[in-house]
């Protein structure tokens, strides 16, 4: 991310700390964070709402796992992307095997 981040004239998304790379507050503005940390739904951390993706919806994510920030994060997903004006059965969370 740090790398991406430079490529584009943007500070550093992660700082190094003892514990490990940490992520800065405008990481989770980014994608890959609300894709892959929130699932697109949202959410908050740390006081910071983390906005929602509504027009991608979650279709799978894998059974094998990595630890991050505490907790167990999906090692794959798989996003459907919805259309501009999405109905209510585009919406419908999908059950994930």
């Amino acid at each position: 991310m740090n790398d991406y981040a430079t490529y584009i004239g943007k500070n550093p998304y992660l700082r190094a700390t003892a514990g490990g790379l940490s992520p800065e507050r405008s990481y989770f503005s980014t994608l890959q964070s609300r894709l892959y940390d929130f699932d697109a739904l949202g959410g908050e951390v740390t006081g910071l709402a983390v906005e929602p993706l509504p027009r991608f919806r979650l279709l799978y994510r894998s059974r094998s796992a990595i630890r991050r920030g505490g907790r167990w994060i999906a090692r794959w997903k798989v996003f459907e992307i919805l259309p501009a004006r999405p109905t209510a059965e585009d919406l419908a969370v999908p059950q994930i095997p």
